[in-house]
């Protein structure tokens, strides 16, 4: 019997997911905490996140392969005027999720949001 894949869609947290030196691995980063749960496999990372973020978006990507070779990460990214207007989140979210090849048979659907310290 095949076990259904977990597919996470994860917002990048442009405060607590930072950090570009060795440091970074000293604090809590929640994309990369995600993926180093010895219980629970993240076999696909759909990582939201505005384009201006597009290096961050990088360094994280590198840092899940490095800590989860396993783990396929694809970029989703997004326009987002407010992202503190829930409205427009949670259509953003809709759509996303309503354009989203998602197999009932094959895929288990989770998703992140930003905390509250990720404002900025």
């Amino acid at each position: 019997m095949n076990q259904k894949k977990n597919v996470v869609f994860s917002f990048l947290g442009t405060n607590l997911d930072r950090g570009f030196d060795h440091r970074r691995w000293e604090k809590w980063r929640p994309t990369i905490s995600l993926c180093q749960q010895e219980e629970f496999l993240v076999n696909r990372m759909e990582l939201v996140y505005q384009d201006n973020f597009g290096t961050l978006a990088e360094r994280v990507k590198d840092d899940v392969r490095q800590i989860s070779p396993e783990t396929e990460v694809v970029d989703q990214v997004v326009k987002i005027r407010d992202p503190w207007d829930f409205q427009e989140m949670y259509e953003l979210l809709a759509d996303l999720c309503r354009d989203y090849p998602f197999e009932p048979e094959k895929d288990c659907l989770l998703y992140t949001s930003p905390s509250p310290r990720d404002r900025g």
